[in-house]
């Protein structure tokens, strides 16, 4: 049984990136803030709060009963997502949607022909409709849950399930100095500055864990530190499932062969994700990879507070990335399973959430 968990911001948040923050060594005195925040950095906030509400020390292996033991193959922590109290729940919009001027919306598909590359073969790439002029990705876009499911049926989702970031969040500049506290004063040269996500009225962070006791620890004093700079949030236990897609009715087509997208909704961990034709996206999925849209690598760092020093930092796919893929007819089954499910590095904390789609006519 799971537990879905809305997640509502007391102030501002912050969650830094991996980027210095030292001047003086070659970094910069403006960080910038990630949002939504990483699985990871969610996954280890609620493990700690579960920990500390059983009266336990942090376990670093996050292996106690009482904790979100992430084992291999058993996916505990989903998420996070954003949630608006007029949409419910919204997901990344895949970077094969493309919109025009007049507000229509393209899907990308793969070449009928072969481009000769500096891939060193003759490779399928992602192309528009010929109709489609003027066409720009939908950056700094979200779906809704009816819309991304038109998006895995093959359809271009209607405009009126789309919603743009900046009716969701904005960025507060805060700035800080360095005091000297001897002199009562600031010192010069030390002054830094970061920018926090302020989340508009309706906004929060959508969770999906296993259900915990009641009196653990979303009880009498339900908040929980998240992120840098002293920030929170007040968790509150939804009354209600929410519902994700639906996986779309795949069939093999005339030559045997099973065509299917795979679209992230949460950054895929790790350098092991394949993006080369011919090549698989990850260990046990099925199918090759005909052609795929992907946004720029991330770096994703950490803090260990065991160690009380930076994690290294690894590499990721982005949210809203797509791969276009062939598999066999008797693979049917296992492409299915896949929808819904965590691949990759890390999954147990809700990295590599994937989504089973039909490519679009």
């Amino acid at each position: 049984m799971t537990q879905w968990l809305r997640l509502t911001a007391l102030d501002t948040l912050f969650f830094r990136g991996p980027e210095r923050f030292d001047a003086e060594a070659g970094g910069g005195a403006y960080l910038s803030s990630v949002f939504p925040p990483h699985p990871g950095t969610v996954f280890a906030a609620l493990n700690s709060a579960l920990l500390n509400g059983a009266g336990l020390a942090h376990d670093p292996a996050f292996d106690h009963e009482d904790g979100l033991r992430a084992r291999p193959g058993h996916h505990i922590s989903r998420g996070p997502w954003l949630g608006n109290h007029d949409h419910d729940l919204l997901l990344p919009a895949p970077l094969a949607l493309l919109g025009d001027a007049n507000g229509a919306v393209h899907l990308l598909r793969p070449s009928r022909e072969k481009f000769q590359t500096d891939l060193g073969e003759s490779v399928h790439l992602p192309e528009a409709p010929e109709a489609a002029d003027g066409v720009k990705a939908l950056e700094d876009t979200w779906l809704t849950v009816s819309a991304y499911q038109s998006w895995l049926d093959g359809q271009a989702p209607a405009r009126a399930g789309h919603v743009a970031t900046k009716t969701l969040w904005s960025t507060e500049r805060h700035t800080g100095l360095e005091r000297d506290l001897v002199n009562r004063a600031a010192i010069e040269g030390r002054l830094y500055s970061a920018a926090h996500i302020r989340l508009g009225p309706h906004t929060d962070l959508l969770v999906n864990l296993p259900k915990t006791p009641a009196a653990k620890p979303w009880g009498a004093a339900p908040h929980l530190p998240l992120g840098g700079e002293g920030r929170a949030v007040w968790v509150e236990r939804m009354s209600a499932p929410v519902a994700l897609p639906k996986p779309a009715q795949l069939a093999p087509d005339a030559d045997g062969k099973l065509r299917y997208t795979l679209s992230l909704i949460t950054a895929g961990l790790g350098a092991a994700w394949g993006t080369g034709p011919g090549k698989s996206v990850q260990e046990g999925v099925p199918g090759r990879i005909v052609c795929c849209a992907l946004g720029r690598p991330l770096r994703i760092g950490g803090f260990d507070t065991q160690m009380r020093m930076p994690e290294r930092v690894r590499s990721a796919r982005a949210a809203g990335s797509v791969w276009w893929l062939e598999a066999d007819a008797a693979d049917q089954a296992a492409v299915m399973n896949l929808h819904n499910s965590c691949i990759g590095a890390a999954s147990g904390q809700g990295y590599g959430h994937v989504m089973v789609g039909a490519w679009a006519l």
